[in-house]
Parts: C-alpha cells; structure tokens; sequence
C-alpha cells in the first residue's frame, strides 16, 4: 500500500499485522518487532512527533533488548 501511495491503507495493515504478531508470536519477537518498525515508518510525520512516541520508544526499547543494539533492524 505505501507504495501505491496509500498510506492510510497501509497504517491500518501494519496495526492489524502488530495486533496479531503481539497475540501470536509474543511483543518481543523480532518479527513482531519489524512489523512495528514498519508501522512507525507509515505515520506522517506529524503522527509521529507526538501520537507515535511510545510506540518508537517502545520499539526501540524492545530491540536493543532482545536482538542488540548493533543488530541491523535495531540501527533501521
């Protein structure tokens, strides 16, 4: 959807995807990570300087945790 230019599409797919990843595979793994990454990316910019912050943080948090600050989706 992002790039077909369908950004809000795109938002409600990786918020469906995160929910079912968290449910299923567990908040801290690396697949539930990325596709929380992803969803970050797809805000607009405004979005993110304020209703996203603790979703980044909270991202960020988990991946320096569990796969290092140094792993490559972390440093994304």
């Amino acid at each position: 959807y992002q790039a077909l230019g369908e950004a809000e599409a795109a938002r409600r797919q990786f918020e469906a995807g995160l929910a079912l990843r968290r449910e299923h595979q567990g908040a801290d793994h690396a697949d539930t990570l990325r596709t929380a990454v992803k969803l970050y990316d797809a805000l607009p910019v405004a979005t993110k300087l304020e209703a996203s912050e603790p979703l980044g943080r909270d991202t960020l948090e988990r991946l320096q945790r569990t796969l290092g600050p140094e792993h490559p989706l972390t440093l994304e």
